[in-house]
């Protein structure tokens, strides 16, 4: 006779995918350096990277969505390059 279980953690919000704000008024270069408004979930740890080519991202920044599941990013490094594309994406 053997017995055993299967054990599983369900998230305890939903899934969703963060996504880059361009229409509240905070997109764009402020003070020589871009920024925008990521929209997450509440408590979800979110990953903003960056790219010069679309095939390598480095991760710039990472944190969870606040209260109201918004989080401001701004790009230090954003006058040193030519061309940077920008992402969200959940953690891990």
């Amino acid at each position: 006779m053997s017995d055993w279980f299967v054990e599983s953690l369900l998230p305890t919000f939903p899934l969703i995918a963060p996504a880059i704000l361009t229409d509240d008024g905070s997109f764009g270069v402020v003070s020589y350096r871009f920024g925008f408004t990521v929209r997450g979930v509440d408590g979800q740890i979110v990953v903003v990277e960056g790219s010069s080519n679309l095939v390598r991202w480095t991760s710039l920044f990472t944190n969870a969505a606040s209260s109201n599941g918004r989080f401001y990013f701004s790009d230090s490094d954003s006058t040193a390059r030519p061309a940077r594309f920008y992402r969200a994406r959940l953690w891990p």
